[in-house]
């Protein structure tokens, strides 16, 4: 029965459907309700309902901090167990806001109880998978990731049986926990993950175990193998194949290392297909053209169907847009020396090949320079605390998204974590699928200016494309040089059209990036563009030029304040 349609009769010390309005104030998120309702009967604060559970219980698990101290303030007990032995702190470990943890923590709330199945405060966390929560039991209340219930589960067990990828990484990190435990029954982690076919679970406890994990046996004679191959899901079917390959391998005392076959097959996969194209469709005669614009189209669409991770449970970032974008200037670059330079040389020579060296430098410095790592946490307020910790978060002293849970980490401001480089970024932009690289403070500008770059290093071989036809094709009217590229020369047509392509992406992707930075945002560190306010042409051109120069931009907010005071300061002064 849902909490807000309790029955008041459930209730005889209560008064008239009171506790069950208090309930369901609580659980729509009134304040003023559950104010006037305590208001009108206090002991409802207290009052005992279904299964033992309270209107602290039930505010712990809605995780709203205001009605939480609203009961508080009101004397609700704060280690009040219900029938199944939890208390508030259960629930709000559950829900995983450490402000509602912090204030029942601060009233007294007692971190070393279980409940009637032996779990603690961690256990209750890893099941919700709450990594805010864990980590603040583990900062402020020192409590350890290896207590067992009744069960022999730790939390390792929990968060790998539902699939908490988060928590899993958490507990995983630093040795925090052992993907050898095993429960009452002998299993371990693995065991409980691939009884649900959590594919990305099992590959971690393997990486951070060893492959002999894959047979090992629990106290009725499964392994996980066993396990994922009886199950009968559609996610068990792949995830036992995977296991066992790995299984069958020699040296069992090593983790897997991962789809590097694959990994590389999608990395070369466009190089390779662009080299196909071209060849073929020379063979084709007077229909290469045809055959090159389609199978071009085609091949674009199907990397632009791509996710960003490869389809296996190592949840590698897919690197084809890379190699799409190194395969563009690899085939490009050699179209140009081999076919096209010999026969204009030296047109455009100088010209083409020093813009070419620059787009490689700028491509390999954004490639092998750090983005901007974020080492250094946000700076807390004293001396006794000179970086910001989860604990700030809950005593609301930094807000929650100022703080990373990968990372374990108040983050300054035009901070951001990335997923895929596992890492916080400073004035993070965003991930580049083409260049496997975060585009942040570090290698923003530069990024920029490779577009350009490479932009006018296109155009300037489609200009050398052009006088390749004029000079091989004498007297031949310019309005005819489309035919004979797109007839005569389909490996020429290839090229063209790829880096054509490539110029109107450019073209898009640096609006986008102008319109962004004349606001004074990144693309990841922005509100939505329909809510960011106005401001002047000269502000959002001022902006770009800083941001090209190297220097600092200023936000929309950060103008519109500056101008505002500017003004009150100007009218002062005519007042006086």
């Amino acid at each position: 029965m849902a909490d807000g349609m309790i029955p008041s009769t459930l209730y005889p010390n209560v008064g008239i459907g009171m506790m069950a309005n208090l309930i369901e104030a609580v659980q729509n998120f009134s304040l003023q309700d559950c104010r006037r309702i305590i208001e009108g009967n206090p002991e409802s604060v207290n009052a005992a309902g279904w299964m033992g559970f309270t209107p602290l219980h039930k505010a712990s698990l809605r995780g709203n901090p205001e009605i939480v101290q609203l009961l508080l303030d009101n004397d609700a007990k704060v280690n009040a167990a219900n029938n199944a032995g939890e208390l508030p702190i259960h629930y709000a470990c559950k829900r995983g806001n450490p402000i509602v943890i912090h204030l029942l923590v601060s009233h007294g709330a007692r971190l070393d109880e279980v409940d009637s199945l032996g779990r603690g405060c961690m256990h209750h966390a890893s099941q919700a998978g709450s990594v805010y929560a864990m980590q603040y039991l583990s900062h402020t209340a020192g409590m350890g990731f290896m207590d067992k219930d009744h069960s022999g589960l730790t939390p390792l067990h929990i968060v790998s049986q539902f699939g908490h990828f988060d928590c899993l990484r958490y507990l995983l990190k630093n040795q925090r926990t052992d993907v050898g435990v095993t429960d009452n029954t002998g299993n371990m982690p693995l065991h409980l993950a691939c009884q649900n076919a959590q594919a990305e679970v099992v590959w971690v406890l393997l990486q951070k175990g060893t492959i002999a994990h894959i047979h090992q046996e629990n106290n009725t004679g499964e392994s996980p193998l066993d396990i994922a191959r009886d199950g009968t899901s559609y996610r068990h079917g792949p995830l036992a194949q995977e296991l066992a390959y790995w299984g069958s391998v020699k040296d069992q005392s090593k983790s897997p290392k991962g789809p590097l076959f694959t990994w590389y097959f999608l990395l070369l996969l466009p190089a390779l297909t662009f080299t196909s194209i071209s060849v073929v469709a020379e063979m084709l005669g007077s229909f290469g053209g045809v055959i090159s614009f389609f199978s071009i189209l085609y091949f674009a669409f199907f990397i632009g169907k791509q996710m960003h991770r490869i389809a296996h449970i190592s949840r590698w970032a897919n690197p084809i847009f890379a190699g799409a974008f190194a395969g563009g200037i690899l085939q490009t670059s050699i179209c140009y020396f081999y076919l096209v330079l010999p026969a204009i040389w030296p047109s455009y020579f100088y010209l083409g090949f020093s813009s070419f060296l620059l787009m490689v430098y700028l491509y390999m410095t954004v490639l092998l320079k750090d983005p901007g790592r974020c080492t250094v946490p946000r700076k807390g307020p004293g001396k006794d605390s000179p970086y910001m910790t989860i604990e700030h978060v809950a005593t609301k002293e930094l807000r929650l998204d100022h703080y990373c849970s990968y990372c374990e980490m108040s983050l300054p401001d035009r901070t951001r974590h990335c997923k895929l480089c596992e890492s916080c970024m400073v004035g993070m932009d965003h991930h580049c699928l083409f260049l496997m690289k975060c585009i942040a403070s570090n290698n923003h500008l530069k990024f920029i200016y490779l577009i350009i770059v490479t932009m006018i290093t296109q155009v300037l071989f489609l200009v050398s494309a052009f006088e390749f036809l004029r000079v091989n094709h004498p007297g031949v009217a310019v309005t005819d040089y489309f035919q004979i590229v797109f007839s005569q020369r389909a490996w020429l047509f290839t090229i063209c059209f790829v880096n054509f392509m490539s110029i109107v992406w450019g073209l898009f992707l640096l609006k986008t990036q102008f319109e962004v930075i004349a606001y004074g945002y990144t693309t990841v560190m922005r509100p939505p563009m329909h809510t960011i306010k106005e401001i002047s042409f000269p502000d959002k051109l001022n902006n770009v030029v800083s941001f090209l120069l190297g220097r600092k931009t200023q936000s929309a907010e950060e103008i519109i304040e500056l101008r505002t005071k500017q003004s009150l300061e100007m009218f002062d002064v005519k007042t006086v």
